[in-house]
């Protein structure tokens, strides 16, 4: 069982821990700067040289097979990622569910006069704050 923290360590996880979540949101963003600029250079490298005809037999194929094979793998790619999106959504509400009872118990450890959120165990926003 976990014994009840001291004042110094609440003390030091309310200064740490806004200083990884920053941290962590410019990870994220410094990567997709990253990501960006790296694109940029692709683009304009190739710029001017013969990848204009590339991109013509490229699309020509996407939009006129006489078939419909491009359409027929759209719509099926779509249908799979929407089926999986929802599968994932599902899982995440579960565990959300099945962890928010501890995560509930650990912080009115931290800090016993915490209130609630007014969330659903699931994480969803209540109805009433809708």
């Amino acid at each position: 069982m976990l014994d009840k923290p001291s004042d110094r360590t609440i003390v030091l996880v309310r200064l740490i821990d806004p200083g990884f979540s920053a941290l962590a949101t410019g990870f994220k963003w410094g990567a997709l700067a990253w990501i960006g600029y790296c694109a940029s250079d692709a683009v304009r490298y190739l710029a001017g040289q013969q990848t204009e005809a590339t991109i013509s037999i490229v699309l020509d194929f996407l939009t006129k097979t006489g078939s419909g094979t491009t359409t027929g793998v759209s719509l099926v790619t779509a249908v799979l990622a929407t089926f999986y999106g929802l599968k994932e959504r599902q899982l995440r509400s579960r565990k959300v569910e099945h962890l928010q009872g501890r995560v509930r118990e650990l912080e009115s450890k931290l800090d016993v006069n915490r209130t609630t959120s007014g969330l659903t165990p699931q994480g969803r926003t209540n109805p009433k704050d809708q």
